[in-house]
Protein backbone atom coordinates (compact mmCIF):
# COMPACT_ATOMS: atom_id res chain seq x y z
CA UNK A 1 0.00 0.00 0.00
CA UNK A 2 1.37 3.35 -0.74
CA UNK A 3 1.47 5.85 2.24
CA UNK A 4 1.55 8.90 0.28
CA UNK A 5 -1.17 11.14 -1.15
CA UNK A 6 -0.99 11.03 -5.22
CA UNK A 7 1.68 13.53 -6.64
CA UNK A 8 -1.45 15.35 -8.25
CA UNK A 9 -3.22 15.55 -4.57
CA UNK A 10 -3.31 18.85 -3.21
CA UNK A 11 -1.42 19.44 -0.14
CA UNK A 12 -3.80 19.63 3.04
CA UNK A 13 -4.06 22.77 4.77
CA UNK A 14 -2.91 23.42 8.08
CA UNK A 15 -3.85 25.71 10.91
CA UNK A 16 -1.56 26.16 13.82
CA UNK A 17 -2.28 27.51 16.86
CA UNK A 18 -0.53 29.02 19.82
CA UNK A 19 -0.78 32.08 21.68
CA UNK A 20 3.02 33.02 21.30
CA UNK A 21 3.89 34.44 18.53
CA UNK A 22 7.50 33.20 18.42
CA UNK A 23 6.18 29.23 18.92
CA UNK A 24 3.77 30.04 15.93
CA UNK A 25 6.28 31.14 13.82
CA UNK A 26 8.74 28.17 14.62
CA UNK A 27 5.82 26.08 13.64
CA UNK A 28 4.60 27.90 10.80
CA UNK A 29 7.82 28.43 9.02
CA UNK A 30 9.00 25.22 8.32
CA UNK A 31 6.07 24.57 6.69
CA UNK A 32 5.46 27.11 4.34
CA UNK A 33 9.03 27.01 3.36
CA UNK A 34 7.72 23.49 2.23
CA UNK A 35 4.54 24.68 0.08
CA UNK A 36 1.61 24.07 2.85
CA UNK A 37 -0.84 26.36 3.64
CA UNK A 38 -0.76 27.56 6.86
CA UNK A 39 -3.48 29.51 8.81
CA UNK A 40 -2.26 31.05 12.55
CA UNK A 41 -4.41 31.35 15.73
CA UNK A 42 -3.15 33.11 18.41
CA UNK A 43 -5.86 31.39 20.77
CA UNK A 44 -8.43 28.49 20.95
CA UNK A 45 -11.41 30.67 20.15
CA UNK A 46 -9.45 31.76 17.12
CA UNK A 47 -8.53 28.17 16.47
CA UNK A 48 -12.19 26.87 16.38
CA UNK A 49 -13.40 30.00 14.19
CA UNK A 50 -11.46 28.18 11.86
CA UNK A 51 -12.36 25.10 12.14
CA UNK A 52 -15.74 25.57 12.33
CA UNK A 53 -15.56 27.08 8.34
CA UNK A 54 -17.36 25.47 5.71
CA UNK A 55 -13.89 23.55 3.98
CA UNK A 56 -11.54 23.59 7.06
CA UNK A 57 -7.98 23.03 7.64
CA UNK A 58 -7.02 19.42 7.79
CA UNK A 59 -4.12 19.05 9.29
CA UNK A 60 -4.39 20.90 13.36
CA UNK A 61 -1.16 21.82 15.49
CA UNK A 62 -2.72 22.72 18.69
CA UNK A 63 -1.13 23.88 21.96
CA UNK A 64 -2.42 22.76 25.00
CA UNK A 65 -2.36 25.78 27.17
CA UNK A 66 -4.14 28.74 24.87
CA UNK A 67 -6.27 31.41 26.21
CA UNK A 68 -10.28 31.74 25.74
CA UNK A 69 -10.31 27.76 24.78
CA UNK A 70 -7.52 25.15 25.57
CA UNK A 71 -6.23 23.02 23.08
CA UNK A 72 -7.46 19.86 24.51
CA UNK A 73 -10.87 21.59 24.43
CA UNK A 74 -10.96 22.55 21.16
CA UNK A 75 -9.86 19.16 20.40
CA UNK A 76 -12.53 17.77 22.33
CA UNK A 77 -15.32 20.22 20.45
CA UNK A 78 -13.89 19.30 17.23
CA UNK A 79 -14.27 15.33 17.96
CA UNK A 80 -18.02 15.99 19.11
CA UNK A 81 -18.89 17.61 16.05
CA UNK A 82 -21.62 15.32 13.98
CA UNK A 83 -20.64 14.67 10.41
CA UNK A 84 -17.01 16.07 10.99
CA UNK A 85 -14.48 16.39 7.83
CA UNK A 86 -11.74 13.95 8.62
CA UNK A 87 -8.87 15.86 10.40
CA UNK A 88 -5.35 14.94 11.73
CA UNK A 89 -5.17 16.69 15.36
CA UNK A 90 -1.74 17.21 16.58
CA UNK A 91 -1.43 18.37 20.24
CA UNK A 92 1.55 20.92 21.02
CA UNK A 93 3.00 20.86 24.46
CA UNK A 94 5.42 20.25 26.95
CA UNK A 95 3.63 17.97 29.04
CA UNK A 96 5.04 14.27 28.28
CA UNK A 97 3.50 12.62 31.11
CA UNK A 98 1.63 9.13 30.48
CA UNK A 99 -1.63 10.56 32.77
CA UNK A 100 -1.48 13.75 30.22
CA UNK A 101 -1.08 12.06 26.69
CA UNK A 102 -3.68 9.36 27.78
CA UNK A 103 -6.20 12.72 28.29
CA UNK A 104 -5.19 14.18 24.66
CA UNK A 105 -6.11 10.53 23.29
CA UNK A 106 -9.36 10.72 25.28
CA UNK A 107 -10.12 13.99 23.87
CA UNK A 108 -9.30 13.14 20.04
CA UNK A 109 -5.74 13.48 19.62
CA UNK A 110 -4.12 11.33 17.21
CA UNK A 111 -0.43 12.43 17.66
CA UNK A 112 1.63 14.95 20.38
CA UNK A 113 4.58 16.90 19.37
CA UNK A 114 6.52 17.85 22.84
CA UNK A 115 8.51 21.15 23.59
CA UNK A 116 11.12 22.01 22.62
CA UNK A 117 10.99 21.22 19.00
CA UNK A 118 13.24 20.96 15.92
CA UNK A 119 11.69 22.16 12.74
CA UNK A 120 12.66 18.57 11.39
CA UNK A 121 10.22 17.21 13.83
CA UNK A 122 7.92 19.37 13.39
CA UNK A 123 7.84 19.46 8.95
CA UNK A 124 8.52 14.92 9.84
CA UNK A 125 5.01 15.04 11.93
CA UNK A 126 3.06 16.74 9.14
CA UNK A 127 4.05 14.15 6.78
CA UNK A 128 2.89 11.84 9.15
CA UNK A 129 -0.28 13.11 9.42
CA UNK A 130 -0.51 13.72 5.55
CA UNK A 131 -0.07 10.05 4.99
CA UNK A 132 -2.78 9.24 8.04
CA UNK A 133 -5.48 11.53 6.00
CA UNK A 134 -4.51 9.69 2.63
CA UNK A 135 -4.95 6.76 4.86
CA UNK A 136 -8.27 7.33 5.46
CA UNK A 137 -9.57 7.90 2.18
CA UNK A 138 -8.80 4.38 1.20
CA UNK A 139 -10.15 3.41 4.84
CA UNK A 140 -8.94 -0.14 4.20
CA UNK A 141 -10.58 -3.40 6.10
CA UNK A 142 -9.83 -3.97 9.55
CA UNK A 143 -8.29 -7.14 8.47
CA UNK A 144 -6.25 -6.00 6.56
CA UNK A 145 -4.94 -3.35 8.55
CA UNK A 146 -4.35 -5.88 11.46
CA UNK A 147 -2.48 -8.11 8.78
CA UNK A 148 -0.49 -4.87 7.59
CA UNK A 149 0.53 -3.99 11.13
CA UNK A 150 1.19 -7.83 11.90
CA UNK A 151 3.99 -7.80 9.03
CA UNK A 152 5.10 -4.43 10.05
CA UNK A 153 8.49 -3.25 11.71
CA UNK A 154 6.21 -0.74 13.97
CA UNK A 155 3.55 1.72 13.35
CA UNK A 156 -0.02 2.33 15.17
CA UNK A 157 -3.26 0.95 14.04
CA UNK A 158 -6.03 3.88 14.22
CA UNK A 159 -9.67 3.05 14.86
CA UNK A 160 -12.55 5.28 15.33
CA UNK A 161 -15.94 4.64 16.15
CA UNK A 162 -17.97 8.43 16.45
CA UNK A 163 -16.19 9.83 18.47
CA UNK A 164 -14.31 6.83 20.53
CA UNK A 165 -11.20 6.45 18.93
CA UNK A 166 -9.14 3.63 19.37
CA UNK A 167 -4.76 3.31 19.15
CA UNK A 168 -3.09 -0.23 18.56
CA UNK A 169 1.11 0.24 19.19
CA UNK A 170 2.49 -2.29 16.83
CA UNK A 171 6.35 -2.87 17.48
CA UNK A 172 8.43 -5.57 15.11
CA UNK A 173 4.83 -6.91 14.40
CA UNK A 174 3.74 -7.20 17.87
CA UNK A 175 1.42 -5.49 20.25
CA UNK A 176 3.18 -3.22 22.56
CA UNK A 177 -0.04 -1.41 23.93
CA UNK A 178 -3.67 -0.64 23.22
CA UNK A 179 -5.38 2.52 23.96
CA UNK A 180 -9.16 3.36 24.21
CA UNK A 181 -9.97 6.35 24.20
CA UNK A 182 -14.03 5.99 26.73
CA UNK A 183 -12.12 3.68 28.89
CA UNK A 184 -9.18 4.32 31.51
CA UNK A 185 -5.45 2.90 30.70
CA UNK A 186 -3.23 3.91 32.78
CA UNK A 187 -0.25 1.79 35.08
CA UNK A 188 -2.41 2.30 38.26
CA UNK A 189 -5.65 0.43 36.48
CA UNK A 190 -3.06 -2.55 35.39
CA UNK A 191 -1.96 -3.29 38.74
CA UNK A 192 -4.78 -2.00 40.76
CA UNK A 193 -5.73 -5.41 42.80
CA UNK A 194 -2.31 -6.85 42.88
CA UNK A 195 -1.45 -7.18 46.33
CA UNK A 196 1.26 -5.57 48.31
CA UNK A 197 1.08 -2.83 45.56
CA UNK A 198 0.60 0.69 47.28
CA UNK A 199 -0.22 3.57 44.64
CA UNK A 200 2.80 5.43 46.16
CA UNK A 201 5.22 2.42 44.24
CA UNK A 202 3.19 2.81 40.57
CA UNK A 203 3.75 7.03 40.88
CA UNK A 204 7.61 6.11 41.99
CA UNK A 205 7.44 3.98 38.60
CA UNK A 206 6.07 6.53 36.57
CA UNK A 207 8.83 9.20 37.43
CA UNK A 208 11.64 6.75 37.01
CA UNK A 209 10.18 6.41 33.42
CA UNK A 210 9.42 9.99 32.94
CA UNK A 211 12.85 11.22 33.99
CA UNK A 212 14.91 8.41 32.45
CA UNK A 213 13.22 7.62 29.66
CA UNK A 214 12.86 3.83 30.89
CA UNK A 215 9.47 1.42 30.26
CA UNK A 216 7.16 0.87 32.89
CA UNK A 217 7.63 -3.23 32.30
CA UNK A 218 11.65 -3.14 33.24
CA UNK A 219 11.59 -0.70 35.97
CA UNK A 220 8.43 -2.19 37.93
CA UNK A 221 10.65 -6.01 37.23
CA UNK A 222 13.75 -4.54 38.38
CA UNK A 223 12.41 -2.63 41.79
CA UNK A 224 10.59 -6.28 42.05
CA UNK A 225 7.44 -5.05 42.32
CA UNK A 226 6.13 -7.80 40.83
CA UNK A 227 7.66 -10.64 38.85
CA UNK A 228 8.12 -10.90 35.24
CA UNK A 229 5.76 -13.89 34.83
CA UNK A 230 3.06 -12.05 36.79
CA UNK A 231 3.42 -8.97 34.95
CA UNK A 232 3.51 -10.73 31.38
CA UNK A 233 0.12 -12.69 32.28
CA UNK A 234 -1.57 -9.37 33.55
CA UNK A 235 -0.70 -8.00 30.71
CA UNK A 236 -1.85 -9.69 28.51
CA UNK A 237 -5.04 -10.37 29.82
CA UNK A 238 -5.59 -6.57 29.72
CA UNK A 239 -4.26 -5.83 26.31
CA UNK A 240 -6.69 -8.85 25.52
CA UNK A 241 -9.65 -7.40 26.75
CA UNK A 242 -8.78 -3.90 25.56
CA UNK A 243 -8.59 -4.98 21.94
CA UNK A 244 -11.40 -7.77 21.88
CA UNK A 245 -13.45 -4.29 22.80
CA UNK A 246 -12.26 -2.39 19.58
CA UNK A 247 -12.90 -5.09 17.34
CA UNK A 248 -16.59 -5.51 18.47
CA UNK A 249 -17.02 -1.60 17.34
CA UNK A 250 -18.17 -0.67 14.30
CA UNK A 251 -15.85 1.28 12.92
CA UNK A 252 -15.99 4.65 10.61
CA UNK A 253 -12.69 4.91 10.17
CA UNK A 254 -9.53 2.23 9.96
CA UNK A 255 -5.90 2.73 9.28
CA UNK A 256 -2.75 1.76 9.67
CA UNK A 257 0.49 4.46 9.97
CA UNK A 258 3.88 3.47 9.96
CA UNK A 259 5.93 4.73 12.37
CA UNK A 260 9.61 3.36 13.93
CA UNK A 261 9.97 4.41 17.74
CA UNK A 262 12.40 3.22 20.30
CA UNK A 263 11.14 0.35 22.51
CA UNK A 264 13.04 -0.85 25.19
CA UNK A 265 10.74 -3.53 26.55
CA UNK A 266 10.70 -7.03 25.88
CA UNK A 267 7.23 -7.76 27.00
CA UNK A 268 5.10 -7.75 23.60
CA UNK A 269 2.50 -9.72 21.99
CA UNK A 270 1.15 -11.25 18.83
CA UNK A 271 -1.94 -10.94 17.44
CA UNK A 272 -2.95 -14.49 18.35
CA UNK A 273 -1.98 -14.38 21.80
CA UNK A 274 -4.59 -11.52 22.28
CA UNK A 275 -7.49 -12.73 20.44
CA UNK A 276 -8.57 -14.91 17.87
CA UNK A 277 -7.06 -14.75 14.35
CA UNK A 278 -9.73 -12.95 12.14
CA UNK A 279 -11.08 -14.27 8.97
CA UNK A 280 -7.69 -13.92 6.44
CA UNK A 281 -5.44 -12.89 8.72
CA UNK A 282 -2.44 -15.33 8.64
CA UNK A 283 0.40 -14.08 11.07
CA UNK A 284 3.73 -13.41 9.14
CA UNK A 285 6.71 -15.55 11.38
CA UNK A 286 8.11 -13.52 13.94
CA UNK A 287 10.38 -10.37 13.43
CA UNK A 288 13.95 -10.82 14.86
CA UNK A 289 13.61 -8.48 17.97
CA UNK A 290 15.29 -5.46 17.50
CA UNK A 291 16.46 -4.95 20.81
CA UNK A 292 20.32 -5.22 21.64
CA UNK A 293 21.78 -7.40 24.58
CA UNK A 294 22.46 -4.93 27.52
CA UNK A 295 25.84 -3.71 27.70
CA UNK A 296 27.93 -4.61 30.48
CA UNK A 297 30.36 -2.64 31.91
CA UNK A 298 34.31 -3.65 30.99
CA UNK A 299 37.46 -2.58 31.80
CA UNK A 300 37.98 -0.65 28.88
CA UNK A 301 35.12 1.17 29.87
CA UNK A 302 36.16 1.53 33.22
CA UNK A 303 39.63 3.22 32.03
CA UNK A 304 38.10 5.46 29.21
CA UNK A 305 35.90 6.65 32.58
CA UNK A 306 38.78 7.07 34.59
CA UNK A 307 40.25 8.84 31.43
CA UNK A 308 37.40 10.97 30.96
CA UNK A 309 37.59 12.27 34.93
CA UNK A 310 41.60 13.13 34.74
CA UNK A 311 40.79 15.93 31.92
CA UNK A 312 41.02 19.42 32.97
CA UNK A 313 38.30 21.04 34.67
CA UNK A 314 36.03 17.48 35.01
CA UNK A 315 33.10 16.98 37.30
CA UNK A 316 31.54 14.04 36.08
CA UNK A 317 31.86 11.65 33.86
CA UNK A 318 29.40 8.68 32.97
CA UNK A 319 28.94 6.37 30.24
CA UNK A 320 24.88 5.27 29.25
CA UNK A 321 22.94 2.93 27.90
CA UNK A 322 20.87 4.75 25.55
CA UNK A 323 18.30 1.54 24.89
CA UNK A 324 17.84 0.78 28.12
CA UNK A 325 18.04 4.74 29.51
CA UNK A 326 20.49 2.62 31.87
CA UNK A 327 24.07 4.62 33.58
CA UNK A 328 26.31 1.75 33.09
CA UNK A 329 28.55 3.67 35.32
CA UNK A 330 29.62 7.00 36.30
CA UNK A 331 32.21 9.10 38.23
CA UNK A 332 32.96 12.63 40.07
CA UNK A 333 29.97 14.32 41.02
CA UNK A 334 26.26 13.75 40.64
CA UNK A 335 24.78 14.23 37.85
CA UNK A 336 21.67 16.02 36.18
CA UNK A 337 20.24 12.94 35.33
CA UNK A 338 17.05 14.53 33.68
CA UNK A 339 19.69 16.71 31.05
CA UNK A 340 21.62 13.79 30.92
CA UNK A 341 18.78 11.82 29.65
CA UNK A 342 17.59 14.64 27.36
CA UNK A 343 20.94 14.86 25.20
CA UNK A 344 21.09 10.75 24.91
CA UNK A 345 17.64 10.80 23.36
CA UNK A 346 18.27 13.58 21.21
CA UNK A 347 21.51 12.21 20.03
CA UNK A 348 19.28 8.62 19.84
CA UNK A 349 16.67 10.13 17.80
CA UNK A 350 16.28 9.82 13.89
CA UNK A 351 16.05 13.23 14.10
CA UNK A 352 19.66 13.93 14.04
CA UNK A 353 21.92 12.85 11.50
CA UNK A 354 24.28 10.19 12.06
CA UNK A 355 26.91 12.00 11.25
CA UNK A 356 26.66 13.85 14.25
CA UNK A 357 28.68 12.11 16.99
CA UNK A 358 28.27 14.59 19.88
CA UNK A 359 26.51 17.13 21.87
CA UNK A 360 28.14 20.11 23.79
CA UNK A 361 25.51 22.05 26.35
CA UNK A 362 26.73 25.22 28.27
CA UNK A 363 24.99 25.86 31.23
CA UNK A 364 25.79 28.50 33.80
CA UNK A 365 29.70 27.75 35.52
CA UNK A 366 29.47 24.02 33.63
CA UNK A 367 29.96 22.57 30.24
CA UNK A 368 28.06 19.17 29.38
CA UNK A 369 29.36 16.71 26.38
CA UNK A 370 28.10 13.43 25.13
CA UNK A 371 30.09 11.66 22.90
CA UNK A 372 28.59 8.58 20.78
CA UNK A 373 30.70 5.63 21.00
CA UNK A 374 31.55 3.00 18.17
CA UNK A 375 29.59 0.18 20.56
CA UNK A 376 25.67 0.37 19.95
CA UNK A 377 23.50 2.26 22.22
CA UNK A 378 26.90 3.19 24.13
CA UNK A 379 27.64 6.72 24.91
CA UNK A 380 30.04 8.83 27.22
CA UNK A 381 28.96 12.09 29.05
CA UNK A 382 31.30 14.57 31.18
CA UNK A 383 30.42 17.23 33.15
CA UNK A 384 33.32 19.99 32.91
CA UNK A 385 33.80 23.33 34.86
CA UNK A 386 34.24 26.46 31.81
CA UNK A 387 36.71 28.68 33.76
CA UNK A 388 39.07 25.68 33.80
CA UNK A 389 38.49 23.49 30.92
CA UNK A 390 39.33 23.88 27.26
CA UNK A 391 36.35 22.60 25.07
CA UNK A 392 38.29 22.20 22.17
CA UNK A 393 40.89 20.14 23.77
CA UNK A 394 37.81 18.18 25.82
CA UNK A 395 35.97 17.54 22.50
CA UNK A 396 39.24 15.94 21.12
CA UNK A 397 39.94 14.20 23.80
CA UNK A 398 36.39 12.80 24.56
CA UNK A 399 36.61 11.59 20.75
CA UNK A 400 39.69 10.01 21.04
CA UNK A 401 38.56 7.75 24.29
CA UNK A 402 35.37 6.92 21.93
CA UNK A 403 37.54 6.01 19.47
CA UNK A 404 39.77 3.59 21.71
CA UNK A 405 36.68 2.21 23.28
CA UNK A 406 36.12 1.00 20.09
CA UNK A 407 39.25 -0.65 19.71
CA UNK A 408 38.66 -2.47 22.89
CA UNK A 409 35.19 -3.84 22.08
Amino acid sequence: MNFYAPSNAPQPRVLVADDDPVARAMLSGPLQERGYAVSEAEDGASAWSYLSEAAPPQIVLLDWMMPRMTGIEVCRRLREMPRRPLAHVVLVTARNRHADMVDGFAAGADDFLVKPLTSCEVVARVQAAERALALATATPGLTAALAEAAASPGGDLLLRSGTEVGRVFFHGGRVAWVHLSSETGSLHDLLRDLPDVRADDVTAVLEECFTAGRHFADVLIEWEIVTAEALEQRLQRWLAAKLQKLMERRHDVVMFVPQQRRYTSSMTFALSELLPTPAGLVEPPALPRLIAPPLEIDAAMRTCLDEAMALDGAQAAALLDSDRGQFLARRGDPLDDGLVHALTRLLHSEDVDDCIDDILVTRGPRLHLLQRTPRTGCYLFVELDRTSSSMGLARSRLQMLARRLGDGA
